[in-house]
């Protein structure tokens, strides 16, 4: 089954920003998880530069939409 919406360039835009938002808060709250552990394993301190290098290209995307953060 299709279903067919239409969209104004200007709504996919804020569809785009809610989702970039949700996903900034998510990996947000991974690297706050992952720098209160103590004793990380190598994988650990791996996933946590990941995170945080995933949020800044995160950030920029949503700069790039015009979101504000």
């Amino acid at each position: 089954m299709k279903v067919m919406i239409e969209a104004t360039p200007d709504q996919i835009d804020k569809i785009i920003l809610s989702k970039l938002s949700e996903a900034i808060q998510d990996n947000k709250a991974d690297i706050k998880t992952y720098k209160k552990m103590k004793n990380k394993e190598p994988y650990q301190k791996e996933d946590l530069r990941n995170f945080k290098r995933t949020l800044q290209a995160l950030e920029e995307v949503y700069d790039y939409y015009g979101g504000n953060l």
